[in-house]
Order: structure tokens, then sequence, then C-alpha cells
């Protein structure tokens, strides 16, 4: 199994290709890194409903919790 995601990571690469873990970890830096962006984000939505919350991983965690830092 370790070939096949070492394989995975090196084709994604090779193609600079983004998978859904790397749109999310972009998306989460963008926010925390950019005080504007994040800011215009946070103006834009009072209230963010998270389905299946329970199921929420890490960085998606961290992702939502960023919108809310003042």
């Amino acid at each position: 199994m370790r070939n096949i995601y070492a394989e995975y990571e090196l084709q994604r690469q090779q193609n600079k290709a983004l998978d859904f873990a790397d749109l999310l970890l972009s998306a989460y830096e963008l926010l925390r890194d950019h005080r504007d962006i994040r800011q215009h984000y946070q103006s834009r939505f009072q209230q963010i409903l998270v389905d299946e919350f329970q199921d929420t991983n890490t960085m998606q965690y961290m992702f939502t919790d960023v919108i809310y830092q003042q």
C-alpha cells in the first residue's frame, strides 16, 4: 500500500496536481496568512453549518476555526 501512495504522490507532484487535502491546506493557509481575505469571509457569513461535524478531521476543523479568529 505504501508503494501505491508513494507513486500517487510522485505523480501528483510531477503533474503539479492538487488533491482535496492540498486544496484544503491551501485555503487554510490563505485565510490564516492574509488577514484582509479572512476578514472578507468573516464579514460575509454570520454562521457556518458544518454537516457531520463529528467526522471532521483536524485540518477541516482548523479551516473552519480560522474563519472565527478575530
